[in-house]
């Protein structure tokens, strides 16, 4: 049996171009833009071309929004955990890092 890694350079050098399901996710044309688009019904319409992405997606529009910049509330600057951040999940915490990481990425 061959490996995948057989199968992608046999793909690569047959000349097809392989695309990654967040590479179609990327490259769709959503139209003009609009400042009341609706990001939960663009998915429920469009959740089933994007299996893997949309499940992302509604991962991470299910974290609850918070008044508190994620700076302040995730700072290293010897800040003690209050009553709201101690009921925090572990993984809401975790959520919340990650997503922290990303804004960071794109400023």
């Amino acid at each position: 049996m061959k490996s995948l890694r057989d199968r992608v350079k046999r793909l690569k050098g047959s000349g097809e171009f392989v695309t990654s399901e967040f590479d179609r996710y990327l490259n769709e044309q959503l139209g003009e833009e609009e400042d009341d688009m609706d990001a939960l019904s663009w998915w429920a319409i469009n959740g089933h071309r994007f299996p893997i992405v949309s499940r992302m997606a509604r991962d991470i529009l299910a974290i609850p929004l918070s008044t508190v910049a994620s700076e302040s509330a995730f700072s290293a600057g010897g800040r003690h955990l209050d009553p709201f951040r101690s009921s925090l999940t572990p993984k809401m915490v975790q959520a919340l890092v990650c997503v922290q990481d990303w804004i960071r990425l794109f400023e």
